[in-house]
């Protein structure tokens, strides 16, 4: 799979400026990108360096980590600690909305059942919502999601924590797409067990059309938008 950017906390600290002109060409290998976005980049990676502690210089950090086959989609900051997967997920704002929330699970449902790495080596799974512009003291809580916002945060689920090692970075970063066991079991006895007639009986010319015309309506989109 695709990264953004990856390396220590200390090389984040170090080399900031060029991190963002390193995200800004991964990106518009595939599409545009806005002032907003670089902005947003800048935020995040400014409020990992006033919050985490110089004692996470050796942490390995990755950034705009594309998911499998999730058209496109890519968490903003992944932590990897020893035998955990950490997802952060930015937003430049006070509050947070319902799809904030969604989003975050998604990833995180991603990595666990479709991340080949993730759960053929046990890798624990976690997930948040970090608002850069709230400065209350308190950890929300929405459908099992910590919403974070302040230093306080990180001391509270990082703390004493030891890391993972490069190989294992690098190995996770490159692993392939792969179900879960369990999801294609469940999948084929969907379709064994369960009347379908839409989806077991489509006529392929139909398939084939439709495809047709994606590939029409994508031939006709200017520049390099989402």
């Amino acid at each position: 799979m695709e990264i953004g950017w990856s390396g220590k906390f200390k090389e984040l600290k170090e080399q900031k400026d060029k991190i963002v002109v390193t995200l800004v060409k991964h990106i518009e290998k595939n599409f545009e990108v806005s002032e907003s976005q670089k902005n947003a980049w800048k935020d995040s990676i400014n409020f990992l360096i006033e919050n985490l502690q110089d004692k996470y210089n050796d942490l390995y950090l990755g950034m705009e980590y594309t998911l499998p086959r999730m058209g496109g989609k890519r968490p903003d900051v992944i932590l990897f600690f020893h035998n955990e997967i950490v997802i952060l997920e930015f937003k430049m704002k006070e509050k947070y909305s319902k799809e904030d929330i969604l989003q975050v699970i998604e990833y995180q449902e991603s990595l666990k059942k479709y991340h080949e790495e993730t759960w053929k080596r046990n890798y624990f799974v976690k997930s948040y919502l970090v608002l850069t512009k709230n400065f209350n003291d308190e950890i929300e809580e929405e459908y099992r999601v910590k919403i974070l916002n302040n230093k306080s945060f990180f001391n509270s689920f990082i703390e004493n924590k030891s890391f993972m090692k490069e190989l294992d970075v690098k190995s996770w970063i490159k692993s392939n797409y792969a179900p879960l066991p369990e999801v294609i079991e469940g999948a084929i006895n969907l379709f064994k067990n369960n009347k379908l007639p839409d989806i077991k009986n489509i006529d392929d010319s139909v398939l084939m059309e439709t495809e047709k015309t994606i590939k029409n309506l994508l031939n006709k989109r200017k520049g390099k938008k989402k």
